[in-house]
């Protein structure tokens, strides 16, 4: 789910994350009312909610401190371009909190949410192969 009140950068979102096949988007908000009231009802497992919604500065972190008594299980990725916003984020109960011109990088967006957000199969563990140099066959 994603909570982002400027169009485009919720469109960046939605591309980014239409790019993950792990990943199915169950809706979007462009208000903090229309994002509770959806979320309350989809229960998403991840919530991608910007930290200034209009000219509010308290509203991602509003949202965020009340959805996690909501869903608790879910995750929450805080995205914000203001840097005084990011202790506020994390303080509400975001998981992680990332500046916003990750967007902009779009193969970097995706290796970040695949690596941090993306639950991982109990099984599964990251395999680290020994690194070759010329002299080795």
């Amino acid at each position: 789910f994603i909570l982002e009140d400027k169009y485009f950068e919720r469109s960046a979102l939605e591309k980014i994350l239409g790019d993950i096949p792990e990943i199915m988007i169950v809706g979007s908000a462009d208000t903090t009312a229309i994002a509770l009231d959806r979320c309350e009802k989809l229960k998403p497992d991840l919530i991608i909610a910007d930290a200034k919604i209009g000219q509010d500065k308290s509203a991602g972190a509003s949202f965020v401190r009340y959805i996690r008594t909501v869903l608790s299980n879910g995750r929450i990725l805080g995205i914000t371009y203001h840097a005084d916003l990011v202790d506020s984020l994390e303080r509400a109960g975001g998981d992680y909190v990332v500046n916003k011109a990750l967007i902009e990088n779009q193969d970097a967006a995706i290796k970040y949410i695949r690596e941090t957000l993306l639950p991982k199969p109990p099984f599964f563990r990251t395999f680290k192969p020994p690194q070759l140099t010329e002299h080795q066959d």
